[in-house]
Formats: C-alpha cells, sequence, structure tokens
C-alpha cells in the first residue's frame, strides 16, 4: 500500500499466474478500499501498460492481453469502488446482478447464434472430451453452447465478487477489524425487487422463453447459490447450527455439485421472499 510501483508490478505479475489471477483482483479492491478509486484506476492502466510492454519486447501480440485484463479489473473496479463509496457489501452484492444481466447481454449482441457460432471455436474442447471416452451427442454440445454465454459470465461475476471479498478480507486485517467480512456475508442478499425480475426469467426460460432468458437465469441462478452459502453461514454463525454442517455442505459442493446448487438456489430464492434469517433466530 505505500508504494504504487509495488502495487503495479504485483498486479500485472499476479494477473498471469493461472488461477491465481483473484490475488490481482483483490489487490485492486485492496489498492480501492485504502487509496480510493482514483488511486486504484491508475494501478490498473499502469499494470495494463506494464503487461502490453512485456507482450510487445517479447513479440507477442498485447492487444488479447489487455482484452482479458480489461475484462476481469473492470467489474472488479465497479463493485471495489460502490463499496468503498456506500460501504455496503450487500448492495455490491445487488449491483453485481445488474452488471452480470448487462454483460450477458453484450456477450449475445456479439454472439447472436452462440451455437453455431461457438461449434468451431469448442472443437478442440470436444476433441479432448471424445479422446477421454466422455461422448457427447451433437444435441447434448448444441445446449452447451447454448447457455455458455450465461453459465461464463454467472462464473465470471462470482469470481468478480471473490475478488471483492479478497480485498474486504484483506482491508480487516490491515485495520485489525477481524470479523467484518464475515458479518457482511452472512447477511448478503438480492433483495425482493431483483428477486422479482429472478422469478420472472427463471419462468420464462422454463417456458422456453428464448435465447435471452436461458442465459440470463445462470446469471442470477450462480448469485443466489451464493445466498444460499451465505444462509447457511449464518445458520451455523448466528444461528447456533453445527459447525459440522458447513463443512458437509463444502464436501458435497466438491462431490456432488449437481445436487447441492438447486438446493442452494432454492434456498436464497426462499431467503429473499421469507426472510428465512428472521424467522430461523425468531425460532432458535
Amino acid at each position: 500500500m505505500q508504494r504504487q510501483h509495488r502495487q503495479v508490478t504485483l498486479v500485472a505479475g499476479l494477473s498471469l499466474l493461472p488461477f491465481l489471477g483473484l490475488l490481482s483482483s483483490g489487490l485492486l479492491v485492496l489498492v480501492t478500499l485504502q487509496r480510493g478509486i482514483k488511486q486504484s484506476l491508475i494501478t490498473a492502466m499502469l499494470a495494463m501498460a506494464l503487461l502490453a510492454g512485456v507482450a510487445v519486447a517479447t513479440g507477442g501480440d498485447p492487444l488479447p492481453l489487455l482484452e482479458v485484463t480489461g475484462a476481469m479489473w473492470g467489474p472488479v473496479l465497479l463493485l471495489a469502488g460502490l463499496l468503498g463509496a456506500y460501504r455496503s457489501m450487500n448492495l455490491v452484492f445487488q449491483a453485481s446482478a445488474i452488471v452480470g444481466l448487462v454483460v450477458v447481454g453484450l456477450v449475445l449482441l456479439r454472439l447472436p447464434d452462440p451455437v453455431n457460432q461457438l461449434a468451431g471455436l469448442m472443437e478442440p474442447l470436444k476433441q479432448q472430451f471424445s479422446a477421454s471416452g466422455q461422448e457427447l451427442t451433437e444435441a447434448g454440445w448444441n445446449m452447451i453452447f447454448q447457455v455458455m454465454p450465461g453459465v461464463m459470465t454467472g462464473l465470471g461475476i462470482l469470481a468478480c465478487l471473490a475478488g471483492v471479498f479478497l480485498g474486504r478480507v484483506w482491508q480487516d486485517g490491515l485495520e485489525d477489524t477481524q470479523g467484518r467480512f464475515g458479518a457482511e456475508f452472512r447477511q448478503l442478499k438480492l433483495g425482493k425487487v431483483l428477486t422479482a425480475v429472478a422469478t420472472l426469467v427463471i419462468v420464462a426460460a422454463m417456458l422456453g422463453g428464448g435465447l435471452w432468458f436461458e442465459n440470463m437465469v445462470w446469471v442470477l441462478v450462480a448469485l443466489l447459490i451464493l445466498q444460499g452459502l451465505s444462509l447457511a453461514h449464518f445458520l451455523v454463525g448466528p444461528g447456533g447450527w453445527p459447525k459440522p454442517l458447513l463443512i458437509v455442505l463444502y464436501v458435497m459442493l466438491v462431490l456432488v455439485l449437481q445436487l447441492v446448487m438447486p438446493i442452494l438456489t432454492a434456498l436464497g430464492f426462499l431467503d429473499n421472499w421469507f426472510d428465512l434469517r428472521r424467522i430461523l433466530a425468531r425460532n432458535r
């Protein structure tokens, strides 16, 4: 935090590490919360310039790298700016839903026919599945390609939120306020307005409402799953439920994701309408 050249070097370097790009986002969030959005924007731009310079010096094309980092850091900086200005993690969570819906709309404008447009790009993936003995029918691949923009956007929004969470945890460490993030995470809620939107989108997708609804639903489901996790942490924390239940939940997330996903989605959905936290706390 004391030297901008260190911030720039770390942000740029961490963004290049496989599976650790999240750390660069978390560092930008920390800079935003400690030094303000202007400082973090300057840090991000200098980091992108550094990456572009390295790419040119090694004979590479800097444009793809800049596009990836811009797509990764842009939403994170927006959410971090909101958190720094309003000090509300719930507002950031709700804003991420709006950002996700806007992003998936922009993606679909560029990919109005994802089945045909992604088929060629995903051919290496299809060959890898075939080589490993995991054959899928052409109809199965088409179903995947149909919703891939929404699925990838939903995962991207979760990654952005993870960066915000990480930056907040680091800020707690700097300010010696351990536990603040935990309390904020346990209260995450989409709210009734966004849940009403989610309800309409889910119903429309189930009724065959078309490409846009089918992809938007994945963004909202990703956030409802996160709210379901927030509820689980509340139950084990202030709710007084046994802590091993949380361990079992995360183990099941790894081993039987397809079973746990709809359960967490349903819990997040019901929590918005019926305030399960209040009911469970009252009957504790």
